[in-house]
């Protein structure tokens, strides 16, 4: 999806310049990815809750194994929830 102001395309810009310098590091290990994701969601909920938002997240309880970056993976999904609530005046 296209940025829709200048503010997001310079941020886009910025992050992209940093990947292309080399100036962000990734630490990837061995994690349960399902667990991790379950661990971040389970955070938002009460957020989720307080606003008023209907929720069903359908994550396995199977182990699911994969080399990532923790922290990076958390700041995706703790990005996305941010979005929401930014965007969908929740």
């Amino acid at each position: 999806m296209p940025p829709h102001n200048r503010g997001d395309r310079y941020a886009k810009n910025q992050w992209y310049s940093a990947l292309d310098a080399k100036e962000q590091v990734f630490h990837f290990e061995l994690c349960d990815f399902n667990e991790l994701t379950r661990n971040i969601v389970a955070e938002w909920v009460p957020t989720l809750e307080r606003n008023h938002f209907e929720y069903d997240f359908d994550i396995p309880e199977d182990e699911y194994f994969l080399r990532i970056d923790p922290h990076s993976y958390t700041r995706i999904l703790n990005n996305l929830f941010q979005n929401v609530f930014m965007h969908s005046g929740g």
